[in-house]
């Protein structure tokens, strides 16, 4: 992302922050349309894939439990404009 829109973004806290990595995921894809960057896209993609498919710990309390259950019900939430 930096080297192709000037944006700096915090890999550490994509892999903490599930909205965070979304609305980087959103950013890169509008930056694809609009500019023509198509490999920001696949990016974008891969990142989608990854958190699709990531490791999931058990959760411990019931909150956690149906928030997992929730997501795994409706699956990443993607925001196109």
């Amino acid at each position: 992302m930096r080297r192709i829109t000037g944006r700096v973004t915090d890999t550490e806290w994509m892999a903490e922050n599930e909205e965070y990595a979304l609305e980087i995921m959103r950013v890169a894809r509008e930056h694809a349309r609009r500019f023509g960057h198509p490999e920001l896209a696949l990016y974008a993609d891969e990142l989608a894939y990854a958190m699709a498919h990531r490791e999931v710990e058990a959760p411990q309390t019931l909150f956690e439990r149906v928030a997992l259950a929730i997501r795994q019900k409706n699956g990443p939430a993607d925001r196109a404009d």
